[in-house]
């Protein structure tokens, strides 16, 4: 947790945290331009539920709250899954708000990098991404 904190506060550590935007994977919060929608999502597993969720928090230029979903499903998949699932629900989300402008911001790296590789993944994850991949070039900024 300190680590990630350190991490925080330095100005010139990156890692990929949103996709295909300024300051792309900036871990220290940054305003953001005054047309865009900035979607975050994420994701939580319930072992002893056996059941999985996700939550998407749609904010304007200034951090007002637009719209808020969250979802919850019985069953169990591997957590990269999960968090590409929320993605694809904040896309689809974006699409029937027929937003334009819009960032979406994940804490999930590995799905991230999934889908800027173009690599064909035998998986329920696999899957996903391809759709997530499809999506993306849907939009103007995503």
């Amino acid at each position: 947790m300190l680590d990630q904190w350190k991490k925080a506060q330095d100005k010139t550590y990156l890692s990929s945290l949103s996709i295909g935007t300024n300051g792309d994977g900036a871990e220290l919060w940054v305003k953001h331009a005054i047309n865009i929608i900035r979607l975050n999502v994420d994701a939580a597993l319930f072992q002893e539920d056996q059941s999985y969720g996700f939550g998407i928090v749609a904010r304007d230029a200034s951090g007002k709250v637009l719209e808020a979903i969250s979802v919850y499903h019985g069953g169990i998949y591997p957590a990269e899954t999960i968090e590409a699932m929320g993605v694809k629900e904040a896309l689809s989300w974006v699409k029937r708000n027929s937003w334009e402008d819009v960032e979406v911001e994940t804490d999930s790296m590995f799905t991230v990098q999934a889908i800027r590789n173009n690599h064909t993944m035998s998986s329920v994850f696999g899957l996903i991404v391809k759709d997530l991949s499809v999506f993306t070039f849907l939009f103007k900024k995503c």
